[in-house]
């Protein structure tokens, strides 16, 4: 087996992966696959937004670039999409004296990039790898929402707050992997559940409090049967509307969900296949998070994909290998955010677009390197001679180099799957950012500590306040839409910053890493996300099945 160049550990080219590679004529890869995840996140900034001045225009926008970043130009969604500039304008000669990575480098540098991806969208100002929203605030990767709130892959929702992974529901608050769900709270793994609270793998269900393994039940609180008037006046008694209410049955429900089996990974309508959360995919290996998909490998947040390996976050897809932030593209490699694509070859930010090799922000073209214009014939001379070039430098089948990002490495998601300090990310050849946001105005600042315990408690003076996070003293404000949103919901207002919230969130699934093991009631061998060391009772499809229906 290699040794990956990055971290030095071994990994597996199966014969698929190399039949797959043959088709795409590319080398076999010189890092592992979760090293190579790492080296597409590096260029990911989904959730840091900043406050600063169109390159073009001087209006103040939001955009993921922070005023401090020298290069490149970054123009607002108007500007950047109209016909007042010209990528090819940037459009250079290829230098056979020098390395490929060094002059795609210096056209990212120079050609004007979008604020943030926020398309077909109304009053969602602040929102990022968006699109069809409508007053909605600090959403990334949402779609189709209205009303929606502080949450990631949330779509076709309406009112949903604090959620991860949420799809088709309404009134839902820190919901994490939920589907056609309504006022449900603190829960995780739900399907067509409603007044469900404090809830985990359950589907079907209703009126349910601290459940497990249910289906298809009412009425339940801690998997034990109420009827309705009982079920009623236990759930008063646990004083959910309060701060230290929510955080006592929190508690509980720690200790609860450790005493009940588990599924060796989370999805259905699966054939042939080894990840965790994948849905209606055959023959998908090492994949997380993927729908609808079939022959991929290694692909993360991957939706309708087919014959492709190592996607990260992408729509429809069709034989690419190493693609990032894309859509409707087929025959792609080594490139990101690129849509309705054909033929791009170590592109960004490309649209609508075909046969390109080294471009950046190209609509509408064809037969482009690094955004010069060429025939056909000449295009496909060109772009032979720089394979073989890049062959003979070593750089072809790589990814682009991390130290190219636009972002330090605490800036984007590879700091949420592959967590560094500054100093370990700077001495893997990782950039860091040092930028501090302007604190936000208040009137006063008071701890969250201090905060009323309910929120009938709590005066409309509190959108002038600044709060500090009780886990990291952060600063953070509370906007009219959400206050409205706790009132309605009767929910105590949060304690913690957005950011942290997220990150919790983000803890309650599992790492997207595999592991050999055994299911716990009949022995047979799985491949699951829970490790070895996990306390977890972890079962195979049909023993979970039989526990649980």
């Amino acid at each position: 087996m290699p040794t990956c160049k990055q971290c030095s550990t071994a990994f597996e080219v199966t014969d698929s992966d190399r039949q797959f590679y043959a088709r795409m004529q590319v080398p076999e890869p010189e890092f592992c696959p979760s090293c190579r995840y790492q080296q597409r996140l590096v260029f990911r900034n989904e959730r840091n937004l900043y406050m600063r001045s169109c390159s073009a225009t001087g209006e103040k926008i939001v955009s993921v670039y922070s005023e401090d970043k020298s290069h490149p130009p970054v123009y607002s969604q108007r500007y950047w999409w109209s016909d007042n500039w010209d990528p090819k304008d940037y459009g250079r000669d290829f230098d056979f004296s020098r390395p490929f990575f060094e002059q795609w480098a210096e056209l990212y540098n120079t050609v004007p990039q979008l604020a943030l991806n926020n398309s077909s969208s109304e009053n969602s100002e602040f929102t990022n790898q968006c699109e069809k929203n409508k007053d909605c605030y600090l959403l990334t990767c949402a779609n189709s929402c209205e009303s929606c709130f502080h949450g990631m892959w949330i779509q076709s929702c309406r009112n949903v707050m604090d959620c991860l992974y949420i799809s088709k529901s309404d009134f839902c608050y820190q919901v994490v992997n939920g589907e056609r769900c309504n006022r449900c709270t603190f829960s995780q793994n739900l399907e067509s559940c409603s007044e469900c609270h404090f809830s985990i793998n359950c589907i079907g269900c209703s009126d349910c409090v601290g459940c497990v393994n249910l289906r298809n039940k009412k009425f339940h609180i801690f998997n034990q049967p109420y009827s309705p008037e009982e079920y009623k006046k236990k759930v008063g008694s646990l004083k959910l509307s309060t701060h230290a209410g929510i955080q006592t049955l929190l508690k509980r429900m720690q200790d609860f969900k450790l005493e009940s089996v588990k599924k060796y990974y989370e999805g259905s309508k699966t054939e042939n296949f080894s990840g965790d959360y994948v849905y209606e995919v055959k023959n998908a290996f090492d994949c997380f998070n993927c729908r609808y998909s079939e022959n991929i490998q290694h692909c993360q947040d991957a939706w309708r994909a087919r014959n492709c390996h190592d996607l990260t976050e992408t729509l429809q897809n069709d034989f690419c290998y190493s693609v990032e932030g894309s859509a409707y593209n087929n025959n792609a490699l080594f490139s990101m955010k690129i849509k309705e694509t054909s033929d791009a070859v170590y592109c960004s930010h490309c649209l609508f677009s075909n046969h390109l090799f080294g471009c950046v922000g190209l609509k509408n073209a064809r037969y482009c390197v690094l955004n010069k214009q060429y025939t056909r014939e000449d295009y496909e001379n060109l772009v032979n001679k720089i394979i073989e070039h890049m062959r003979q430098t070593g750089e072809w089948g790589r990814y682009f180099p991390s130290r190219f990002s636009h972002f330090g490495y605490n800036e984007t998601v590879a700091q949420e799957y592959f967590p560094l300090n500054q100093e370990e990310a700077i001495a893997k050849g990782f950039q860091w950012s040092n930028y501090k946001k302007p604190a936000p105005q208040a009137d006063k600042i008071i701890p969250a500590q201090r905060l009323p315990e309910s929120i009938r408690d709590v005066p409309d003076d509190v959108l002038n306040w600044a709060l500090l996070c009780e886990a990291t003293e952060k600063p953070f404000k509370i906007i009219a839409q959400e206050l409205q949103f706790y009132r309605q919901m009767d929910l105590p207002l949060p304690h913690l910053h957005p950011d942290e919230r997220h990150k919790r969130r983000m803890t309650l699934r599992n790492p997207r890493k595999l592991f050999g093991k055994k299911c716990d009631e009949c022995g047979m061998s799985i491949q699951t996300t829970y490790s070895h060391e996990r306390p977890e009772r972890v079962y195979c499809e049909g023993c979970y099945q039989k526990a649980v229906y």
